[in-house]
């Protein structure tokens, strides 16, 4: 970095690129071609974060579409059930006791297992265990009479 600031004060302007052979090769050039490729290499660092962009919001937009896609492909009525078998498992797991709703969302939401779980709750893996059970068993009964 400081020849290159030396070479520019005196006036000597040099380009270093690669050959076939991958070798550096070092170019003494005018500076017009020097303030020439220096504005090209902006450019298409410009280009380069542009086309980044573009592609993020092109990913983005598809996802969206293909959700979209396929909630138009469902009735009204389809909707409608999925949403309120939706609330009711919602409202089935916060009416769990804080200890097993706690266990469940940590074993099924945020895919812990059951030893991080443990280790998190200060207790073995068997309380863990038997809790994520319980709260199974319970959220199945409650919600047998709607899923059938």
């Amino acid at each position: 970095m400081e020849n290159q600031l030396k070479a520019r004060l005196r006036g000597d302007y040099y380009v270093l690129f690669s050959n076939q052979h991958g070798s550096i090769v070092k170019t003494e050039v005018s500076k017009s071609i020097f303030d020439a490729l220096k504005q090209l290499s902006r450019e298409e660092e410009a280009a380069r974060r542009s086309d980044a962009r573009h592609i993020d919001y092109i990913s983005i937009s598809e996802q969206e579409f293909n959700r979209c896609k396929a909630t138009l492909s469902q009735s009204t009525e389809d909707i409608v059930i999925g949403m309120e078998l939706a609330a009711s498992i919602h409202e089935a797991i916060y009416a769990l006791p804080d200890i097993q709703r706690r266990r469940f969302l940590m074993y099924c939401e945020y895919e812990l297992s059951l030893q991080q779980i443990a280790e998190i709750e200060g207790c073995t893996k068997n309380p863990v265990k038997r809790s994520i059970d319980k709260a199974k068993k319970t959220l199945r009964e409650q919600l047998k009479s709607i899923l059938e």
